[in-house]
Formats: structure tokens, sequence, C-alpha cells
């Protein structure tokens, strides 16, 4: 179980579970209460609105969203993305490619762990492959259905 306070960085799956109900879906809810209380300052990298509207694409396109809907969630982001800062990846691109060739992981999500190690901040991830591979690092990331208040 895992306690927060202060910076964290999330990954895209975990925006995701604040719009949509999936599974981890109760944790996404509390981390996104303790950023509204101010009891956590969300940081997520600069691509992570391009990843999410690609998500909202598929979602269209496999039926699962009407366009209405697509539109509502991308205006919900809109406003959350508002509120938490978004910092670019460009300074840790060789960082990435260490972390991608080291973990034998694509870079869209390594740039994850980089950008975490970079701030020096908590990286919370809903992806268990990319946390079983960098869970022995000397800052692992912490799997969102391990968060409690």
């Amino acid at each position: 179980m895992s306690t927060l306070r202060g910076d964290v960085l999330v990954d895209t799956n975990v925006i995701l579970k604040f719009f949509f109900r999936e599974e981890d879906h109760d944790q996404a809810d509390l981390l996104h209460a303790l950023s509204v209380a101010g009891k956590v300052r969300i940081i997520v990298p600069d691509f992570l609105p391009l990843e999410f509207v690609n998500v909202l694409w598929l979602k269209g396109r496999q039926g699962e969203l009407e366009r209405r809907e697509i539109q509502i969630a991308l205006n919900r982001f809109n406003e959350l993305i508002a509120t938490i800062e978004v910092v670019s990846l460009l300074p840790l691109v060789n960082d990435i490619l260490a972390n991608s060739l080291q973990y034998d992981h694509p870079a869209y999500d390594t740039a994850f762990l980089a950008l975490a190690s970079s701030l020096d901040i908590p990286f919370i991830t809903a992806d268990q492959k990319l946390y079983r591979k960098a869970s022995r690092t000397s800052r692992p990331p912490i799997l969102l259905r391990d968060l409690e208040e």
C-alpha cells in the first residue's frame, strides 16, 4: 500500500481511469480527490494529451463511445489538464532511449520513468507490464491499485 503527498507523475492509463469506469477506477478517483484537495499535484509529460485523444479516437472507432460522449470526455479532459502541470520531455530523450533499451519496452512508456527520475517524484502507473519491468529500480513505480489515503 502506498500513501501519497506532494508531486506525483501519472501515466495515461491512470488519467483514463479518471474518465472511464475501468479496473482500479476507485483508486484513480482517490488520486483525483487528493489532487482536488491540494494534497497531491499531478504532473504529466507533454505527449499525454495526444495519447488521451488517441484513446478517445480508438473508443469511437471501436464503437465504445459515440461522438457526443467523445466530445464530453475531451471537454472534461481539457478542464483537468488546466489544473495539472505538463512538462516537456525534450531534455530527456537520451534517458528515455536508455530506459527503452534497458527495459526492452516502448519509449512512450519509459518516458514516464525518465521524467519521474529527473523530477525525483513518485510515478504512478496502471500498466502492470511496465511496473514489473521497472520494479527493481532504485525508485520503482507505484501501481495504481496499491494506492490508499
